[in-house]
């Protein structure tokens, strides 16, 4: 059997307002180390400054009883909003629906040994 031509990486690019936060380091480090190339992810880091991006709140997501999660999702599927953060059930509906895809959740195991104790669902 020979080997086929070699399969294009997926291209991720990790947007970023700046590069000394120690909160983004955890992302600049895994590109820097290669650990999304060793996945199969051509990964870069863009400074993209808060005047490029409008961040603000889901559209409907406010008031008591309004599950964020959900609300995010259908905003998703509305072209209300390009991407979102949010919990389990919000990312489910986004999944079922065909509208979203969870780039990263430790805690099923797509990261390191250990990881599926961690809190956030996404790097």
């Amino acid at each position: 059997m020979t080997p086929g031509p070699p399969v294009a990486a997926t291209r991720l690019r990790i947007a970023i307002p700046d590069m000394i936060s120690p909160s983004y380091f955890p992302a600049i480090a895994a590109v820097e180390l290669g650990l999304f190339e060793a996945e199969g992810l051509d990964a870069t880091i863009e400074l993209v400054f808060p005047h490029d991006v409008d961040i603000g709140p889901v559209p409907g997501s406010e008031g008591a009883g309004v599950s964020f999660g959900v609300t995010a999702a259908k905003a998703l599927e509305d072209g209300a909003l390009d991407a979102f953060w949010a919990n389990g059930m919000g990312a489910e509906v986004a999944i079922r629906r065909g509208v979203g895809r969870v780039l990263l959740d430790a805690r099923r195991g797509d990261g390191p040994p250990g990881a599926e104790d961690y809190t956030f669902a996404a790097l």
